[in-house]
């Protein structure tokens, strides 16, 4: 009897953990109505597996034309690539917390861009003529000039107070890097002692803009109001807007138009890719 009753109680545990694994655990619960992860996994499957499933296939058709093109990217080309978006970030911690990625994963991904770019630009026959790249020119002449630019230095503090101390602080000679370093609240103004470098004009709130483009050389605002306290900003250099020479823009138009025909060309290429490949969907 104690026997059967073991045997019994065994069965409702193991029938038990069946239904469990079945419903999966619960996830939330609304007004005592659970929801439960098989439930939230079976609407994400039906929302996202084919989209993912096809952009996979897509990636794999590119891949191996990439292959039979010959076509290989350098580990120079991936690293360098890679250095130079982890640059944009204030460190690579900074770059790793913003994306979730390591490096690792970046480069991988650089690799098959490189490679999707690459195989497109072959298997397409893109390419511009110099005369191509001259009536772009001249075309967009006024859209290539560089615009005036100012180095900027900032202090950047939470209170008026303590903005205009500095200030203060400013007038009476201090050096504005070491005091950017000293007083700024934000830590990437005292890492790189308040250096914003070269701003183009159009890039800052006007409002700003129109302070500091009429600044010279040496000269500093006041205190200004932004969001999160108040901010000083110091002209460092100024660059006059100069003539853009078709040589020295000539590698960014082709590289410009060579992008914007891969991406016009990329879906029709890979829909000529996957119609003559073997794609069998289980």
């Amino acid at each position: 009897m104690v026997k059967k009753t073991l045997m019994l109680s065994t069965s409702l545990f193991l029938l038990s953990g069946l239904s469990y694994a079945k419903e999966g655990k619960v996830v939330a619960m609304v007004n005592g109505v659970k929801i439960n992860q098989n439930e939230v996994i079976k609407r994400m499957e039906k929302r996202y597996y084919a989209a993912t499933l096809n952009e996979i296939i897509n990636e794999t058709v590119i891949l191996n034309e990439a292959k039979k093109l010959g076509i290989t990217i350098s580990k120079k080309e991936v690293e360098e690539k890679a250095n130079q978006i982890i640059s944009q970030y204030a460190s690579y911690e900074d770059f790793r917390n913003k994306t979730k990625m390591n490096r690792k994963d970046l480069e991988e991904k650089i690799r098959k861009d490189l490679l999707l770019r690459k195989t497109v630009i072959k298997g397409k026959n893109i390419k511009f003529t110099k005369k191509q790249l001259k009536d772009f020119f001249d075309k967009n002449k006024s859209a290539l000039q560089e615009s005036k630019s100012v180095k900027l230095r900032q202090i950047f503090v939470k209170t008026k107070k303590e903005a205009e101390d500095a200030h203060i602080a400013l007038k009476a000679g201090a050096d504005f890097a070491k005091l950017s370093q000293l007083k700024s609240s934000d830590e990437n103004l005292k890492k790189n002692m308040g250096d914003l470098g070269y701003i183009k004009k159009g890039i800052l709130v006007k409002d700003i803009e129109d302070i500091v483009f009429k600044l010279k050389k040496g000269e500093f605002t006041g205190p200004i109001k932004v969001t999160g306290g108040y901010t000083i900003l110091k002209v460092e250099d100024i660059k006059e807007p100069k003539e853009i020479k078709f040589k020295d823009v000539k590698n960014k138009i082709k590289q410009y138009l060579i992008d914007q025909a891969v991406s016009s060309s990329l879906q029709k290429y890979i829909i000529e890719l996957r119609q003559k490949a073997k794609i069998e969907i289980k």
